[in-house]
């Protein structure tokens, strides 16, 4: 690595009087692909004091452009010019090619750093779409943008002289070799001749082959091309410009500039019809040493006063019709979303080439996945199917997998949504009981016919997403059929089953739960009102079928590489270089995944400082993981929705409302998670524990007494497909209202917050106590050798299962982590009871959230192993 260029150490001025600015540096771009576990040193200046300005500079110059402007502002605003790494005094890494999401991913970092969250900008060149894309990932952050000449998306309006120098043999040759391209900036770029003293300073820090490197690097970044790695990040870019509507513009544009002439300007300026534009005519590129005082006082009479801060959204919706959630239920709501925002990025598909670490993206915006929307509808009514028939979807993530499941649903037809990590006999068996007319699904999910021929033989039609059907099947791009004419539309009630989603299993058989449209409706209302979903953003779900949700809001869904049968096996690497790449508001994952990415951040120092909200769910979220995920996002928020596939979602928690509140004991000692207050419209209750098929009235539990979660609300579903003794062990009729038993066990505090317990299946009923699974496994899970533990019950006591956190682990050792957890549990009267355990290399878990622990499976693993125990007498042992 080549460090930046060497600078008086004592004063930190290191051009005197022509940039006789203190020099700073930060180190941007930790535990990136392009950083490393060390990250680059970037250089900023950072002079005076109030709003704040930042100045983005292009190629090839350096924060030296401003120093004019950092003269004139610094008395009113406090001014951060930062010098791109590899450019200016910055770092200049030899082994790295830097692409514009690495660039805007140094730019969030450098910020986060310095805690700055309200800014303008001032961009010039490559600064135009590098700052742009800084802007749309925080719209709300953005004070005013000033654009000197630039393009953001214009690269076919660039003339053939920028094309030749992004060629491998002439481009290389012009940028780095030599200092040409240089020499053509401080020649053509000016219409006034420059001081020599000027030329030298924009020259100075790119006097060797090996401080020009980075200025090859953006031009070879460029994407003149669809296929070019950063085209997808800067149509993305430019599809999200509507969050930018209300935000003031100014563009200043040097019209003698022989590479952004002013057909690039023309379009520049369409793309912000709120944009005050100067024409500054005797002025080429550097309209800053052209025309210093004119474009200075534009800018300072532009910039002004202080603005007041407004309390806007984060990601303001372009028009009103993309506010609202359509009375059609998800089919109508993604609907209207496309109809009001055609151009914002609906799927971005994410693939990592073998042997490259440079991401692929794939881009659909939602003007065309509304068209294959109605391709598809169209293929699925040649096809024959008909309203409220049901059809399996076994679909990877996707464009596809969202346009094949809402075509499903614009026939009045009923996708179902399988784990396919329950295994081949639970998922034919959720199959058999959904009794399907049609199968869409993956090649090798079109292996389950060798289980179950009989039931793929009684199907209307099958289709599998890929080239090479089996017999009997037709392909996915049979199934596509444009037309011109939209498709018949199929009438919905608000009570007509919209979806079915099938539970993981975790506890018992897996039963498909009933989505109507009503509570589909509901649902999406909770997303926007209260989990602060807005059109135009983006979201990166680590659960995939959230992409359902989220779609119909208008929220474009970015799919990183992630087996859903597998989700574990996500690389975190990948997963933070997309998320810096697109710079996605959101992501929804379970809290094992978010630990994995957390501690992966934890290690390398990287961080995600774009991201606004964190949403885990499915399963208990530990403070060490709220903990690790406040590290690696430190502008987001971190929320922990508690619910379940039958009523999602039940009550909401911010990481910050949970640090507030003091935990509070349920009255017989035991310490619960807690998971927040219930939302709005949802009703919850902690009864007396139900047996067998229960009748009202129910009888509340006194506050802080565990008992049984029950739950009421038009977003909570009110039967299974197809078992009837399912539904009414789980649904409590009162009326015309239904209540839904969690299956959880918990408490409730006086001010109404939720303390979960675990599951009401896991509890171990003893002699002398009842063990619930959550608070025994918190005491446990303290330790510092254990990656988690489980309460199970053998012989009809309790016990607890250990999953170390290194494995394999020696008798020896066995029997010395027995011994501390013993002595940590006999020191709570919750815990003190349990004198058994047995070591697991690894739990069995769903695969949906690769959290929920197959405590039958392990309970009867234990009976087959000889517990470490010990006597009572142990009880006496301290740690």
């Amino acid at each position: 690595m080549t460090l930046a260029p060497s600078i008086d150490r004592d004063s930190q001025r290191p051009y005197g009087p022509l940039y006789p600015f203190r020099s700073r540096f930060a180190m941007v771009g930790r535990g990136t692909a392009t950083g490393g576990t060390r990250g680059h040193r970037m250089h900023y200046v950072d002079e005076g004091s109030g709003p704040v300005v930042v100045c983005l500079h292009g190629n090839p110059t350096w924060g030296f452009l401003f120093r004019n402007l950092i003269a004139a502002l610094r008395d009113d605003f406090r001014v951060i010019v930062p010098d791109h790494v590899g450019c200016g005094l910055s770092d200049q890494p030899g082994d790295v090619c830097f692409r514009a999401g690495d660039r805007i991913g140094h730019l969030e970092d450098l910020l986060a750093e310095l805690g700055i969250d309200r800014f303008s900008l001032v961009m010039h060149d490559w600064g135009g779409p590098l700052g742009t894309g800084l802007a749309v990932r925080r719209p709300a952050d953005i004070e005013r943008l000033v654009y000197f000449n630039t393009t953001l998306a214009e690269t076919a309006l660039l003339p053939g002289m920028i094309r030749r120098a992004a060629s491998p043999v002439i481009g290389k040759l012009l940028t780095h070799d030599t200092k040409q391209f240089l020499k053509l900036l401080t020649s053509f770029g000016v219409v006034q001749a420059m001081p020599e003293e000027v030329k030298r300073g924009y020259l100075r820090p790119y006097r060797t082959r090996a401080g020009r490197r980075a200025i090859w690097g953006f031009v070879q970044d460029i994407p003149f091309s669809p296929s070019h790695p950063t085209a997808p990040l800067m149509d993305d870019m430019v599809a999200r410009l509507p969050a930018l509507a209300d935000t003031p513009v100014k563009i200043i544009w040097g019209m003698k500039d022989p590479c952004f002439h002013p057909g690039i300007l023309r379009q520049v300026a369409a793309r912000f019809p709120q944009a005050e534009v100067v024409h500054v005519a005797d002025a080429s590129h550097l309209v800053l040493e052209d025309a210093p005082s004119q474009s200075i006082a534009a800018v300072r009479e532009f910039l002004g006063p202080a603005p007041v801060v407004a309390a806007v959204a984060t990601a303001p919706p372009p028009t009103a019709a993309a506010s609202r959630v359509s009375a059609g239920g998800l089919y109508e709501a993604l609907r209207s979303a496309a109809t009001a925002m055609p151009w914002v990025s609906a799927v971005t598909k994410v693939s990592f080439p073998r042997w490259r670490a440079t991401p692929h993206y794939d881009t659909l915006d939602f003007g065309s996945l509304a068209a294959r929307i109605d391709a598809y509808e169209h293929g699925l009514m040649e096809a024959g199917l008909r309203a409220a028939e049901r059809v399996i979807m076994l679909v990877t993530p996707g464009a596809d997998f969202l346009a094949l499941s809402y075509a499903v649903m614009g026939r009045g037809a009923v996708p179902v949504f399988i784990d396919p990590g329950m295994g081949v006999d639970a998922v034919v068996a959720c199959m058999r009981e959904a009794e399907p007319s049609g199968f869409i699904g993956v090649p090798r999910a079109h292996l389950l016919r060798l289980k179950a021929g009989e039931l793929f033989r009684s199907l209307r039609f099958s289709v599998v997403a890929g080239r090479f059907p089996p017999c009997g099947a037709m392909r996915l791009c049979d199934l596509r059929r444009p037309s011109a004419a939209p498709p018949t539309p199929v009438s919905r009630a608000d009570t007509d089953p919209a979806l079915v989603a099938f539970t993981s299993g975790a506890t018992g058989r897996p039963k498909g739960v009933v989505f109507t449209n009503r509570m589909l409706r509901e649902q999406l209302a909770v997303f926007r009102g209260q989990f602060g979903f807005r059109g135009g953003d983006q979201d990166l779900p680590l659960l995939p079928v959230f992409s359902l949700f989220t779609a119909a809001l208008g929220v474009g869904s970015i799919f990183p590489p992630l087996d859903p049968s597998r989700p574990l096996s996500l690389v975190p690497s990948q997963i933070i270089r997309v998320m810096r790449d697109l710079g996605n508001q959101t992501s929804f994952g379970s809290p094992a995944l978010w630990s994995k990415i957390g501690e992966y951040c934890r290690q390398t120092g990287a961080t995600l400082p774009q991201l606004r909200r964190v949403f885990m769910a499915g399963a208990p979220v530990s403070q060490t993981t709220i903990d690790l995920v406040k590290a690696a996002c430190p502008q987001a928020e971190s929320f922990t929705p508690y619910g379940a596939t039958e009523a999602l979602p039940v009550t909401i928690a911010s990481a910050d409302e949970l640090r507030q509140d003091r935990p509070v004991l349920a009255v017989s000692g035991e310490q619960g998670t807690p998971v927040g207050r219930a939302i709005e419209g949802v009703a919850l209750r902690v009864v007396e524990p139900l047996t067998g098929q229960p009748t009202v009235p129910l009888v509340d539990c006194p506050e802080r007494v565990i008992g049984e979660i029950v739950v009421s609300g038009d977003t909570v579903s009110r039967e299974y497909l197809r078992r009837p003794e399912a539904t009414a062990t789980s649904k409590v009729h009162d009326g015309d209202r239904v209540w839904h038993r969690m299956g959880d066990m918990g408490y409730l505090d006086a001010a109404g917050q939720l303390y979960f317990c675990g599951r009401k299946a896991h509890v171990v009923a003893a002699a002398d106590r009842t063990f619930h699974s959550v608070p025994v496994e918190n005491v446990f899970n303290r330790h510092p050798k254990v990656r988690r533990t489980a309460l199970i019950e053998v012989g009809g006591g309790p016990a607890l299962a250990v999953e170390p956190a290194a494995w394999p682990l020696a008798p020896q050792a066995r029997q010395a982590l027995a011994a501390e957890l013993r002595a940590i549990g006999a020191g709570d009267p919750v815990t003190a009871a349990i004198r058994r355990f047995y070591f697991h290399p690894s739990f069995p878990v769903d695969a949906r959230h690769n959290a929920k622990i197959f405590r039958d499976r392990l309970g009867a693993w234990a009976t087959t192993q000889i517990a470490i125990e010990f006597p009572e007498a142990a009880a006496a042992v301290t740690a």
